[in-house]
């Protein structure tokens, strides 16, 4: 499996730059705009205070936009280069506890402000098969990107302490799908994104004045091979 996520992408590109070499000629461009959704599941195991604690987590996202420009080389190969749109923002809460069979203890408040964003583009090779002049083909091909993702939590009352996150993540996809002409020179697509391999490095900040320097600062490099996902993109394309 490990051998595959090189020889797959390898044999695309390979493939891909004889085509162009000798099918200058026949270069087109699409402007796509796709649709995407997701789904996600994620089990983590870690010890805290000599517990062993287990984190489950289920996540679906609907409807992100994305953008894409495609460019055919010849009959059956084409490369495109997607980016999402961007997500920024933050979100601002407030956790007060009382304790209702005291009568002289004071609630405690815990106030944070959390700042992210999402930043992701991506390049993919495909494959057609069928002849250009059909108005139905299928395609395979291969895909990687670059994720960034960026948290930061500024505690504004409690006894926590600032934190930053951020994650760079490289997925390497394998791609199923197919389009349809809707008239001359506007198509419809639908792809299916099966996640081979997520790389990952995690780098996280803690400005904790009673931790040495060192330990302030962590960074995690790791790989997520088949993570539990599923994604799905629609969209449509003007071919130039």
């Amino acid at each position: 499996m490990k051998h595959l996520i090189f020889i797959i992408p390898f044999t695309f590109i390979t493939l891909l730059c004889y085509s162009q070499e000798n099918n200058d000629n026949k270069k087109t461009l699409h402007f796509k705009g796709y649709t995407n959704f997701r789904y996600d599941q994620s089990r983590n195991l870690n010890y805290v205070s000599y517990y062993l604690r287990e984190t489950e987590e289920k996540s679906l996202t609907i409807g992100k936009i994305s953008v894409a420009i495609e460019q055919v080389f010849s009959e059956n190969f084409s490369q495109e280069i997607e980016l999402f749109i961007p997500n920024f923002g933050y979100t601002d809460y407030t956790i007060t506890a009382h304790n209702p069979t005291s009568l002289t203890s004071y609630p405690s408040t815990e106030s944070n402000k959390t700042y992210f964003a999402d930043i992701y583009c991506r390049y993919q090779i495909n494959y057609y098969f069928l002849n250009p002049q059909n108005n139905f083909r299928f395609l395979i091909g291969v895909s990687t990107g670059l994720r960034y993702n960026f948290c930061a939590i500024k505690p504004t009352l409690g006894l926590s302490y600032p934190e930053t996150y951020n994650i760079l993540t490289i997925p390497i996809e394998a791609i199923a799908g197919f389009k349809i002409r809707l008239i001359d020179r506007l198509f419809f697509h639908m792809n299916i994104p099966f996640e081979i391999n997520n790389f990952v490095i995690e780098t996280h900040k803690v400005d904790n004045p009673s931790l040495p320097i060192k330990m302030q600062l962590t960074t995690d490099i790791y790989g997520i091979l088949i993570p539990k996902s599923f994604n799905l993109r629609l969209g449509l394309s003007y071919k130039f």
